[in-house]
């Protein structure tokens, strides 16, 4: 994949690791469109990178139709999607209270959104000479945490459908990537225990893999997570798992 003179979306493009990828893909010359519910915050990141941004809840039908729309008519030279928008609630199925909300939520931004993205900008990108998809799913779609179950789920799901992804467009001119990070200092994490890597270090590797086309990005600690998984599930499951 080329690094510059491209045409991103970013969602959750205004903070964490969604902020560090928009920050590093526009010192490569490139155009962004940011896209997130935080308007505060993508006003703040579309000031300081000079691009465009775009107000929207992806689990909510009417913002989603409203972000179609612009891209279309606005941003019809997109070649490049990253569904980096995500959350993460931890909670055990144990324990007493409503659940529900949490649910959809993970799934519905985790999950369904991506693949409502990719149904809906995939004419776009097809009319493009270089155009790519990157997902954004997580270490844990190798291995469930037992306080994420719901979280896991939904990455795992997210790598499953980048898998089959890949499969259908392998004769067109659009790539699909997936970076699968570990612990990332963010918003998200804040006060997790355990030890986490930097946004810039992680999306430095990434680009790195993006660039040599590596379509499967597996980020610091993650690789060793791969490798344990492979010779042993089992082992990986609980190590990952020692501490909750």
């Amino acid at each position: 994949m080329k690094l510059s003179h491209n045409k991103l979306l970013i969602t959750g493009g205004g903070s964490g690791l969604g902020w560090a990828l928009a920050q590093k893909f526009r010192s490569l010359q490139n155009e962004l469109v940011l896209t997130g519910r935080n308007k505060g915050q993508l006003q703040k990141a579309s000031e300081k990178l000079q691009c465009d941004y775009i107000v929207a809840d992806l689990t909510n039908p009417h913002d989603l139709q409203n972000l179609f729309s612009e891209i279309y008519q606005i941003h019809p030279d997109l070649n490049i999607v990253i569904n980096n928008a995500g959350i993460q609630h931890q909670y055990s199925f144990l324990e007493k209270g409503e659940k529900q909300q949490s649910i959809q939520q993970e799934i519905a931004t985790n999950l369904i959104s991506p693949m409502q993205l990719v149904s809906a900008l995939l004419p776009l990108l097809l009319e493009q000479v270089n155009a790519a998809i990157v997902n954004i799913s997580s270490g844990l779609a190798l291995t469930p945490k037992r306080s994420a179950a719901v979280y896991s789920a939904s990455k795992a799901g997210l790598h499953s459908f980048s898998v089959a992804l890949r499969h259908q467009l392998k004769d067109t001119h659009i790539s699909v990537f997936e970076m699968l990070p570990p612990l990332v200092d963010t918003p998200m994490t804040a006060g997790r225990a355990g030890r986490k890597i930097s946004p810039e270090d992680a999306v430095n590797e990434f680009v790195t893999d993006f660039r040599h086309n590596r379509y499967e990005s597996y980020i610091g600690p993650v690789k060793f997570l791969k490798t344990i998984h492979r010779i042993s599930p089992w082992i990986a499951n609980h190590l990952l798992n020692l501490r909750g």
